[in-house]
């Protein structure tokens, strides 16, 4: 049993599968537990969090982190229309739509979290692309891992739908990266703190 906290009270309340309780239509990842040790301190300084996957998580990192703005990506994404939430249509396995969302909102992200399709090869696009936009010390996560992408970032090759120059940004960028199991099934989290 974990220990609630003033996170996983918020994803209770919006109704995420990040938080330690069910709504009845899908199982907790209990990811609110980890998320909250790691970012309590930055409750007040995190600036920009951006969420791949559009769901009632945006509204509870908004009521989280006071002082952010909230992105999300999906590529059917329900349409937030609320302060400090912009919602935008794109697929992130698509450069050319990252490359358009960066241009419009720009980039210095203290977190991004990859909640998206689960596909390695999306992910894979996905991190190459957008790490470079997380800030020094900022957070780049992949939720509901289910492959060995945070096992090849020692490889020599990552995935092979990932730029060389990605890669070797990557491998250059990484201050920190763990995987963290949070409960049954595919709640497998990846995270990477950026140097």
């Amino acid at each position: 049993m974990y220990k609630s906290n003033l996170l996983d009270i918020l994803g209770i309340y919006h109704k995420t599968d990040k938080a330690t309780k069910d709504n009845g239509s899908w199982i907790p990842h209990n990811y609110t537990i980890v998320y909250h040790d790691y970012f309590y301190s930055l409750k007040e300084s995190v600036n920009k969090v951006l969420e791949i996957g559009v769901s009632s998580s945006l509204r509870m990192w908004r009521d989280y982190f006071s002082n952010a703005q909230i992105f999300g990506i999906d590529i059917n994404p329900e349409m937030f229309v609320e302060e400090r939430i912009t919602t935008w249509p794109g697929n992130v396995a698509s450069r050319d739509d990252l490359t358009s969302f960066i241009q419009q909102f720009g980039s210095d992200y203290d977190i991004i979290i990859d909640d998206g399709d689960h596909v390695e090869e999306s992910q894979c696009i996905s991190l190459g692309f957008l790490f470079p936009h997380v800030k020094p010390n900022g957070y780049y996560i992949v939720e509901d891992l289910t492959n060995g992408l945070f096992e090849n970032l020692k490889n020599e090759k990552i995935h092979a739908s990932m730029l060389d120059s990605e890669e070797t940004y990557l491998k250059n960028n990484i201050k920190y990266s763990t995987t963290i199991r949070t409960g049954l099934y595919d709640s497998l989290l990846g995270i990477i703190i950026k140097s």
